[in-house]
């Protein structure tokens, strides 16, 4: 990170990326959750992730901030607005600006998810519930300055990202999560002319 400080200017920011990555337990008898895990909270990446941010910053590392990656499923990364407001809180007690830089929300994620949504609309709508509460805890953070999507659109299913995670379907049209956002951002700028 010493190296990001002289090869860019002083302006610049350098961030901490969450990497999408296996990582092993850090002791014996570790919760084996961190191999599939992102920095959302309630969870050993989580941990792990602050541990090092802050560790660095111990060291005299010229980090600024954190990336975050948020890719959602029920089946392997649950998600809870409390536990990710204050993962996003804990960076910011750090001093560290937050990035959400791999937003996406699963929803085929077979027959039993999203608080036993079956059908394609129920799955759709809590999809929409959760894109919405995550986009509000980056609103209400000061020190939350990205929000970024992992994919659009569904038009380009493949690899490793499962069908139906983004906020327009493969026709370009909105989905449920699109106008979810939208009313989360018109919320807030209303809020923020009356204020």
């Amino acid at each position: 990170m010493a190296v990001a400080r002289v090869m860019y200017p002083p302006s610049a920011s350098v961030p901490l990326p969450d990497l999408h990555t296996k990582l092993p337990p850090c002791r014996t008898g570790a919760p084996t959750d961190a191999p599939t895990d992102d920095v959302h909270g309630g969870n050993t990446k989580t941990e792990i992730f602050i541990a090092l941010a802050a560790g660095l910053l111990a060291a005299g590392s010229p980090l600024d901030g954190v990336g975050i990656q948020l890719h959602i499923n029920d089946k392997w990364a649950p998600y809870s607005e409390a536990a990710f407001a204050a993962v996003v809180e804990r960076f910011g007690d750090l001093g560290l600006k937050v990035h959400v830089t791999e937003l996406d929300i699963a929803p085929a994620c077979g027959a039993k998810c999203y608080g036993n949504a079956t059908t394609v609309a129920e799955k759709e709508a809590r999809q929409a519930a959760i894109y919405a509460s995550a986009l509000s805890v980056c609103l209400r953070a000061a020190h939350c300055e990205a929000f970024v999507f992992w994919e659009g659109t569904d038009a380009h299913p493949g690899g490793i990202k499962p069908p139906g995670m983004a906020i327009f379907d493969a026709a370009y049209r909105p989905k449920p999560a699109f106008r979810a956002l939208e009313r989360v951002l018109r919320a807030g700028r209303q809020e923020g002319e009356a204020g």
